[in-house]
């Protein structure tokens, strides 16, 4: 792979986890004053800054990946901020439904 391709596809999956919790955020404002179950994301302050700082895996990934694009610890920050936008986003997703 190419210094170009890896820094292209660095922006993709970051840009991509990024978007997925942004998504989680829109759905937990849309359900805040919805009856959810104590143990789950809600629109208080704990989750929506635990989000906010979850937002920094996929952005430190993208910022190792575009200096150093053989680095694999970059490359691991991206892959976590898939999972942890995967996760957060079909949990609210499941509430939301």
């Amino acid at each position: 792979m190419t210094t170009w391709t890896a820094r292209r596809l660095a922006w993709v999956i970051g840009v991509f986890s990024i978007l997925l919790m942004v998504a989680t955020l829109v759905l937990m404002f849309v359900d805040r004053g919805a009856d959810l179950p104590e143990n789950v994301g809600s629109w208080g302050p704990n989750d929506v800054f635990d989000l906010i700082v979850i937002l920094g895996v996929p952005i430190l990934g993208i910022v190792v990946v575009k200096k150093q694009p053989r680095n694999s610890i970059g490359w691991v920050f991206l892959v976590v901020g898939v999972a942890l936008g995967l996760g957060t986003f079909g949990q609210t997703y499941a509430l939301h439904t």
